[in-house]
C-alpha cells in the first residue's frame, strides 16, 4: 500500500523567525526546498536558518555539499551541522549533534521562538524529539513530563513538525 497526505511543512508567515531544520538522508529534500525559498527572500529581513543533516558517508552520500555549502556562504543558511554515521569508528547521528549544539538550540527555540522541521525515518524522529525534550529539561530548567509537554505545546502550535516515514 501507499499512503499519500498533504504536507504539513510550511515555512513560517513571518520571515524573520528563525527555522531549525533536521533532515538526514531523503529527509534532506524537503529542507531543500525550504533553503530555495528562503533564497528568495529579503536577505535583511529573513530570519536564521540553522540544519542539521547526516548521511553515512561524506564522500559516497553527500550529494547536495555544494548547494548546502554555496547556501551558508551566501547568509542563507546560518550554520550547517553534518553528522556523517560510517566514517568513524562511533556512529554520530543528527539527534547526536542537536544535542551537542544544545544551548544554541534552546536559545534559539526559547528565545528566538524559532519553528523546528524533522523529515526522515520514524526512529530519527523518535530520537530527535527526545533529545528535544532533554535540551529543554535541561536548559528550561523543567522535570521529564514538563519537558515533554513544553514539546508537545511546541507541536500544537505548529512550531514543531515532523514528516516521518517508517524504514
Amino acid at each position: 500500500y501507499v499512503f499519500v497526505r498533504k504536507s504539513t511543512f510550511k515555512l513560517p508567515q513571518d520571515i524573520s523567525t528563525p527555522i531549525i531544520l533536521i533532515g538526514p538522508g531523503t529527509g534532506i529534500s524537503p529542507m531543500r526546498a525550504f533553503i530555495q525559498e528562503r533564497e528568495s527572500q529579503d536577505p535583511e529581513k529573513r530570519g536564521d536558518a540553522i540544519l542539521f543533516f547526516g548521511c553515512r558517508r561524506e564522500t559516497e552520500d553527500f550529494i547536495y555539499r555544494e548547494e548546502l555549502l554555496e547556501a551558508v556562504n551566501t547568509g542563507v543558511l546560518t550554520k550547517l551541522h553534518t553528522a556523517f554515521s560510517r566514517q568513524q569508528a562511533t556512529k554520530v547521528y543528527v539527534q547526536q549533534l542537536l544535542k551537542r549544539e544544545a544551548s544554541t538550540v534552546w536559545s534559539y527555540v526559547a528565545e528566538k521562538r524559532a519553528h523546528i522541521y524533522v523529515c526522515g525515518g520514524t526512529q530519527m524522529g523518535k530520537d530527535t524529539q527526545h533529545a528535544l525534550e532533554e535540551i529543554v529539561q535541561e536548559y528550561g530548567n523543567l522535570n521529564k513530563s514538563e519537558a515533554h509537554d513544553y514539546v508537545e505545546n511546541l507541536t500544537k502550535t505548529k512550531r514543531y513538525i515532523q514528516e516521518l516515514w517508517s524504514a
